[in-house]
């Protein structure tokens, strides 16, 4: 017998609830918490998309064969070889950490739950907060206000795995800003411009909150001879990639990766804690799961965000004395060449030479500059590879009043002191 009809059967005997004598608090028995589980992914359109891993441990092994590479070699026989995969995630877990979804039931919902039909709808509507809840956390993390919990201790979600991580690559979106607007097409471009090469594919996604999705479609329609494309459905994709609404993501924010890179665990268990409130007719349920977020492989997502901007340190402060350094060496060389033939706007390939040494250099950080020295916009942060790299700046970019574009390395503890530097040369087809 299930919750609901549990409570029914005793409100129409009695005209009241005794939840201690319906003894339905606590963990909620295993097939019961699977089925409930299994209808929460169903039930919602992301859950469906993005990889689930399901376990009745809390800490579960990281599993992402739909995004890893793997190599095929010939070796002779007796001979290790050297590479197995590609993929970044081995010995990696999801650590699955508390989370509550609440829900709200009258007297008058339970005493007309009657039969099969009510009690799938309960369990849909539980299964469909279940749902949200896991979604919010996944794009927003979870907020506690308990300041004894550490961001080690809490769900981060996958958006600020992405920020922290040294391997994902992230566009600042004020790059792509105009008198505080967002030029959604280049922005975008720029997004999927990012991804390298090896992860690419068909079967990546672009997820938009969907107040950004509906200034995207505007500024698709006010371009000349757009009209049909609309009509057509054509903004659904963006360069041949599905173009999803993520309800729960950051205005301003952009999330390009393969849906399965995005993991959530979920630990079988559910506990549940139910309080009865007879003057106001009614019980408030309270359910608590385990869940877990992680990122397959970093290097195959790109995130673009708002970025802050920082502010740089004060030599004479004795706690900066205490960090780490910044690399040591520069980028090589930086050379770039406008294609974009309309006067104040450029785009083309930005071609970095990498550091002489880059032991201790995990990225290159493009900026706009006033001059040689003084970095001003971010344009995009990318992971070394041990080789050069290019950066591909979209046809359009406003470079405004700088003069150059910069290029540093950049660790753990900041930036170069001195970056690479080529003066921007408008290409203004004369």
């Amino acid at each position: 017998m299930s919750v609901i009809e549990q409570m029914r059967e005793q409100l129409v005997k009695s005209g009241t609830i005794d939840l201690n004598k319906i003894g339905i608090e606590g963990k909620v028995p295993e097939a019961a918490a699977r089925e409930l589980l299994d209808l929460t992914v169903e039930d919602d359109a992301i859950l469906k998309m993005v990889n689930v891993q399901r376990s009745d441990e809390a800490k579960i092994p990281m599993d992402n064969f739909d995004i890893e590479d793997f190599v095929l070699q010939n070796i002779p026989e007796g001979v290790e070889p050297e590479n197995f995969t590609l993929g970044q995630n081995k010995g990696k877990y999801i650590e699955c950490k508390p989370v509550n979804a609440f829900m709200r039931v009258v007297y008058s919902t339970i005493r007309s739950a009657k039969g099969n039909a009510a009690v799938k709808k309960f369990d849909a509507k539980l299964a469909k907060k279940f749902g949200k809840n896991l979604v919010r956390v996944g794009f927003q993390g979870t907020n506690h206000q308990d300041v004894a919990n550490t961001p080690e201790n809490i769900n981060k979600g996958w958006i600020q795995i992405l920020k922290d991580s040294a391997d994902s690559h992230k566009i600042n979106a004020n790059s792509y800003k105009t008198g505080g607007k967002t030029d959604w097409i280049e922005y975008l471009a720029a997004v999927v411009a990012a991804m390298p090469a090896d992860y690419k594919s068909e079967e990546c996604y672009i997820f938009m909150n969907p107040a950004d999705y509906e200034e995207y479609v505007k500024q698709i329609g006010r371009k000349d001879g757009n009209a049909a494309y609309l009509i057509n459905s054509g903004v659904n994709k963006f360069l041949g990639y599905p173009i999803v609404q993520a309800r729960y993501l950051a205005a301003g924010s952009v999330l390009f990766t393969n849906p399965m890179n995005l993991l959530v665990g979920l630990h079988n268990d559910i506990e549940r804690q139910l309080e009865n409130k007879p003057l106001a007719r009614l019980v408030n349920f309270f359910f608590g799961l385990s869940c877990g977020y992680e990122i397959g492989i970093e290097d195959a997502a790109v995130l673009g965000f708002e970025g802050e901007e920082v502010e740089p340190s004060d030599p004479t402060d004795p706690e900066d004395e205490e960090e780490g350094e910044v690399p040591a060496n520069a980028p090589a060389d930086v050379t770039f060449t406008d294609t974009d033939t309309t006067d104040d706007t450029i785009g083309g390939t930005i071609a970095i030479t990498k550091a002489t040494n880059e032991d201790d250099v995990t990225h290159y950080a493009i900026y706009f500059g006033s001059d040689a020295t003084t970095k001003t916009t971010e344009i995009a942060t990318l992971p070394k590879t041990g080789s050069d790299l290019e950066f591909i700046l979209p046809d359009g970019t406003a470079f405004g009043d700088n003069t150059h574009i910069l290029v540093f390395t950049k660790n753990e503890n900041g930036l170069c002191e001195t970056p690479a530097a080529v003066a921007i040369t408008d290409n203004e087809g004369l």
